[in-house]
């Protein structure tokens, strides 16, 4: 039988730093995956209520442009 080049017993320093890195990267991954998804629908739909209002402001902006310049000057 060969030998294994660390100690595997179950107090031994190796399991102190090995077995804590698996743990949090576990627990990162499941706090990413609770809070990122919620705040990115947040975030898209604020872009897209930002964007909506943008637009109709160009459309108000347009609309009395048109309504002052072109249909005062032609009647």
């Amino acid at each position: 039988m060969s030998k294994l080049p660390f100690n595997f017993k179950a107090n031994s320093l190796v399991w102190r730093l090995i077995l804590p890195v698996p743990i949090a990267v576990i627990i990162a991954m499941v706090t990413v995956w609770m809070f990122i998804p919620p705040l990115i629908t947040k975030n898209i739909t604020q872009s897209a209520i930002s964007n909506g209002l943008q637009t109709v402001d160009q459309f108000k902006l347009i609309r009395a442009y048109y309504t002052n310049n072109i249909i005062k000057k032609s009647g």
